[in-house]
């Protein structure tokens, strides 16, 4: 926790709206507390801590030690005041002693504390100076930014509103820009606070949720009700009641299961006061009264005249005026007591208003011109503090001047420091390079002749690995090639053994009856047919083979130009005619005549007759085929050649183009093939700039579909 943190409801200060004061409304419960007010256990355990620490410190004076003591001084500041004021003030005379500067400084603000902390502000700003001005001298941005948040707080209890929230602001710049993170969250709290304090609760509701966010992602949740306190409370002053109600209750658990009496009273007072909004009096007055309980308790004299006011309007608003009229008297003793002069100012308007109800003319004017007075009082030295608001903020604004120049004249030195260090190694360098010259000079006339006679070896052997690499790289290229054409002449061979044998050997018995039989027409007729099938399947298998040994020769070229594509179809339908006749398969050309591409013409003709004879191949006895074109881009036609034939399955799908010449299908009247139809499809279709797709299903049908392009 750190010295310059505070709660809003710990904090708040007396503050007026349309120049009457309204402080039921308000969070602040005590004008003397800088800190959570659920420190609880955890602190009294981290104040032992740091007793036994410095207990068991074996050097009397040492930077550790002096660290200790400040942090104690600090630690005590919310429970024994005094303390801090004496481990502050051994601090710092041992930071004089040991020369330790951050020490000093650290010490000179937990003396500002102490002082503010007793509400002696001058004596608490002279310290808090004294530490800005030895601060400048120091590259230490944590303690300039305490030094600077607790200033800011002192200055916000003076009244000096804008120069606060400017010190503030400074800080979490420091604090932002030298990554304090940790620290970040309470500087964000007063910021908030003092927003609130302006009435500008957007801005202090963003400044506590940030806040919140930071404790969160850092996991400090521990004690983070007073926090959350805080929101709620915003929420009050925007009228959202659920949200408010929400977090408060929050709080009051956690207050109860802590037993932080302090939170709790607070939380009971603000619970009370949203009740009375609500215009639930008789809620409102039990809250409040165990607020009362509490803060009597603690003995927290601004707390009870808060709870007493409070209630006193509570009971008003039931029209008990005896009963409020007793609460205002007994708070107006205590206002007295802790000097709290708006709140003096609101008692007086209250019984004012009382009388004024009784008709009691003459006191109710009296207990009206008290509150004038306190009220004109209050605004004398309002005008008082923005005239010395004007002041720090001139002084501030002279202080960052000079520190930037500080700064500026720092960087300058070091500057100058780095570039004498730069000048020294230069020299120094330079002296080393000569010297390490000399001594190649010398090793270099030993050693060249060696050196010579070993790079023109080294030369000679590279260059003869060289040949040598190459001379493999060479052999092994002509190996490779010669692998590929015996690989492509024993496929070569192996289709015409295999496939082009048997239709020839049946040609030629076809050939031969029909020359030692004594044919009558009909039979010769039955036969020319079966041999022009048969000639046109040779024929058929020949051109595949040759295309295909063309391709794994020398490659595919391509020769594209406009082609009709109603052309090729219709030479295709032409040539497939008898045998989608013997089969009786009807074929629906829907292919528009008008349509035209930018493709090879042979080879486009080929994917047709490919995929049309495999249709017809694998198609039952009086099925149907469907060639189908449609535009899918601006200049890309999609051409598709569907049957409804025998399918395929996900298996054989995937193998249809690879070259297997020892898996073959036949069609459905045993037509045989070679297999390398669909793989020439293929590579026809994606030189030509397409893309071949398949889709299948086994017993109902094939889908082979291509696209070509419209224009080069």
């Amino acid at each position: 926790m750190q010295l310059d943190d505070k709660d809003l409801f710990l904090r708040h200060q007396n503050t007026t709206h349309g120049g009457l004061p309204y402080f039921y409304y308000g969070l602040g419960l005590s004008l003397l507390s800088f800190f959570f007010a659920s420190q609880g256990y955890g602190q009294t355990d981290q104040i032992d801590q740091t007793r036994k620490e410095i207990t068991l410190s074996t050097e009397s004076i040492s930077e550790t030690r002096i660290d200790l003591l400040n942090s104690l001084a600090e630690q005590l500041y919310n429970y024994d005041p005094d303390s801090t004021f004496f481990y502050a003030s051994i601090a710092l005379d041992l930071s004089e002693k040991l020369d330790y500067p951050n020490g000093k400084i650290d010490a000179l603000r937990n003396l500002g504390g102490y002082y503010n902390r007793i509400s002696n502000y001058d004596s608490a700003l002279y310290f808090l100076d004294l530490g800005l001005e030895a601060v400048k001298e120091l590259d230490y941005p944590r303690g300039r930014a305490n030094l600077l948040s607790t200033k800011a707080r002192t200055l916000e209890d003076k009244g000096y509103l804008t120069s606060s929230f400017e010190y503030y602001l400074r800080a979490l710049k420091i604090k932002e820009e030298n990554g304090l993170i940790k620290e970040l969250p309470s500087t964000l709290n007063n910021l908030g606070l003092l927003a609130y304090r302006t009435n500008e609760y957007e801005k202090s509701l963003s400044y506590f949720l940030r806040a919140r966010q930071i404790r969160e992602e850092l996991g400090l949740t521990q004690n983070i009700e007073s926090l959350l306190t805080n929101i709620a409370l915003v929420y009050k002053e925007q009228n959202r009641i659920d949200e408010a109600l929400q977090l408060l209750q929050e709080s009051k658990k956690a207050a109860e299961e802590s037993d932080d009496t302090y939170l709790l009273s607070i939380v009971q007072h603000n619970l009370g006061l949203i009740a009375y909004g609500q215009g639930n009096y008789t809620e409102s007055i039990e809250l409040l009264e165990s607020a009362l309980k509490l803060d009597q308790s603690m003995d927290e004299l601004y707390g009870v005249t808060k709870d007493l006011i409070a209630l006193a309007r509570s009971h008003l608003a039931l029209s008990n005026s005896q009963i409020a009229y007793g609460y205002l008297q007994e708070a107006l003793k205590l206002s007295v007591d802790t000097d709290a002069r708006i709140l003096h100012a609101e008692i007086h308007e209250l019984i004012s208003e009382i009388y004024e109800k009784r008709q009691e003319w003459a006191l109710a004017l009296t207990y009206h011109k008290k509150f004038k007075e306190i009220h004109d009082h209050i605004f004398n030295l309002d005008s008082a503090s923005r005239r010395k608001d004007f002041e720090e903020r001139y002084k501030l604004e002279r202080e960052e001047a000079a520190y930037r120049q500080l700064l500026k004249d720092r960087e300058q030195e070091k500057d100058q420091e780095t570039a004498q260090i730069l000048r020294n190694g230069i020299i120094v360098l330079l002296l080393i390079m000569s010297l390490a010259l000399i001594i190649s000079v010398r090793s270099v006339k030993i050693h060249r002749q060696a050196r010579q006679q070993a790079t023109k070896q080294k030369d000679e052997l590279e260059r003869l690995y060289l040949e040598t690499t190459q001379q493999k790289e060479k052999i092994e290229s002509i190996a490779r090639n010669l692998e590929d054409v015996n690989r492509t002449k024993d496929r070569l061979f192996s289709i015409v053994s295999h496939d082009l044998r048997s239709p020839i050997n049946s040609l030629n018995s076809l050939m031969q009856y029909t020359l030692d039989e004594n044919l009558s027409q009909e039979e010769f007729t039955e036969i020319s047919h079966k041999l022009k099938n048969e000639v046109e399947h040779v024929h058929f298998t020949l051109l595949n083979l040759l295309q295909w040994a063309k391709t794994q020769m020398r490659g595919i070229t391509t020769d594209p130009t406009h082609i009709s594509i109603e052309e090729l179809v219709g030479e295709t339908l032409d040539l497939y005619r008898p045998v989608a006749q013997s089969k009786e398969i009807k074929i629906h050309n829907t292919i528009d005549p008008s349509i035209s591409c930018w493709a090879d013409r042979e080879q486009v003709n080929l994917i047709f007759r490919n995929l049309v004879n495999n249709a017809l191949k694998f198609t039952h006895q009086g099925g149907e085929i469907s060639l189908i074109a449609e535009k899918i881009l601006p200049a890309t036609w999609k051409f598709t050649v569907q049957d409804s034939g025998i399918g395929m399955d996900e298996h054989t799908v995937n193998k249809l183009f690879k070259a297997d010449f020892n898996n073959k299908r036949y069609g459905t009247a045993g037509e045989k093939g070679t297999g390398l139809g669909l793989i020439l499809v293929k590579d026809f279709v994606e030189k030509n700039g397409g893309e071949l797709t398949v889709e299948s299903e086994l017993g109902v049908g094939s889908r082979f579909s291509f696209t070509l392009p419209e224009t080069n």
